[in-house]
């Protein structure tokens, strides 16, 4: 006789009425709605959400506590989308008819799910929620998928990663399957890279700017960090590694420390986390120049993470994300000075991943990680005051000295 000691788990499906460690908020670029993306990050679900907001009724400081069915506010969002576990890296598809995000569960995989006339996930129905789980979707060769970017020609992408050095590219088909067509050796472990349109001859030209790890020891360790450039046209004709232009930058003191980066056509403005600084780097993309070497810097906060764009009516700026003093800072993107006093609010490392900036309505849209919440702030000379909240916390915040 044999006797098994499994046990039979019934999963849990998520939840209407919650959001489960929310990484990331994105603006509908054809509405006045904001999606919500929750990881599901501790498995009590048995897979994430997408839950579409009214941000109008955000705009206007109506608190949606808890999702109260009797609410007038329920309608709106009360479609939520099942998705896969430890989803991440969610946006618009450059003609918005569709979305896109990628997952970290058992293997790497991109998903575009395609919207419907309501702008509604065009999914099937599972247990009262949209489940797109199965939407179309490819499996990557790489870990840890980084970025991705719609390339000029219909139906292709390119693909980086933070724990892989190679680029992939996937095409769709006709019949709308996705597939791997070609991987690009690098010659850098990418941190981050970014989609630059640059005014050349009468008209734009891409390229996509990054940087990354290089020179790395036996245990693995980076001895450097350096930047990449990558055209659109050397991908156009077929990328090569011959095609990757790396940069080494010439301050040793970053060693892997870059987290996030702008650039304005003039000046390439880098975060890092192991000095606590921006710094500003003069490039231009015509001639670029063998090296990086590291112009001015400031002080900003403590783990620096995110660099976002703020520009209002009234000045161009920066927003620094940083996550163990759980600050959001701003900087003027002319003079580095800071221009508004940091709050400490209830951020997390890892749940700050993509904020939404509303700059000409003077918003900001912050998933709280360890909160369960994402919270809605206005933005007056620089100062942010809560104007409303949904999920099961608020989000806390106090004028640090």
């Amino acid at each position: 006789m044999s006797i098994s000691c499994a046990e039979t788990v019934t999963p849990i499906t998520p939840p209407i009425g919650a959001l489960s460690f929310p990484t990331e908020v994105l603006q509908d670029p054809m509405t006045q709605d904001v999606w919500v993306l929750s990881s599901a990050f501790d498995s009590a679900y048995d897979g994430g959400t997408l839950t579409r907001l009214p941000l109008d009724s955000l705009r206007q400081g109506v608190l949606l506590d808890d999702f109260d069915t009797s609410s007038s506010l329920a309608e709106p969002f009360a479609e939520v989308v099942w998705i896969p576990q430890f989803a991440t890296n969610l946006s618009f598809s450059d003609d918005g008819e569709a979305l896109f995000l990628s997952t970290r569960e058992e293997d790497n995989r991109f998903y575009k799910i395609l919207l419907d006339e309501n702008r509604l996930p065009d999914c099937p129905q599972a247990e009262g929620l949209i489940d797109c789980r199965e939407a179309m979707h490819v499996k990557l060769p790489g870990n840890d998928l980084s970025a991705y970017f719609e390339l000029p020609t219909p139906g292709e992408f390119m693909m980086t990663f933070a724990s892989f050095s190679e680029i992939v590219m996937v095409e769709e088909s006709a019949s709308g399957a996705l597939s791997v067509s070609s991987q690009v050796p690098l010659p850098i472990e990418l941190i981050n890279i970014q989609k630059m349109k640059v005014a050349k001859n009468n008209h734009d030209e891409v390229y996509y700017i990054g940087f990354g790890q290089i020179g790395f020891r036996e245990d693995y360790t980076a001895t450097g960090i350096a930047g990449v450039l990558i055209s659109q046209t050397a991908i156009d004709r077929g990328l090569d590694t011959s095609d990757i232009q790396v940069f080494p930058l010439t301050d040793d003191t970053l060693s892997r420390s870059v987290t996030d980066f702008q650039y304005d056509g003039q000046y390439i403005s880098l975060l890092a986390r192991n000095t606590d600084a921006l710094m500003q780097i003069p490039f231009d993309i015509e001639q670029p120049q063998s090296s990086w070497r590291i112009g001015r810097r400031a002080f900003v906060c403590e783990d620096a993470e995110r660099l976002l764009s703020y520009d209002d009516t009234n000045t161009q700026a920066f927003i620094t994300v940083c996550g163990d003093s759980a600050t959001l800072g701003f900087y003027d993107s002319t003079t580095w000075a800071s221009i508004g006093i940091s709050h400490r609010v209830d951020l997390y490392p890892i749940g700050v991943r993509q904020i939404a900036v509303d700059a000409q309505q003077n918003l900001l849209l912050v998933p709280f990680f360890n909160g369960d919440s994402i919270g809605l702030y206005e933005v007056n000379d620089y100062v942010l005051k809560p104007k409303a909240r949904f999920g099961d916390r608020r989000p806390l915040i106090e004028d640090r000295e």
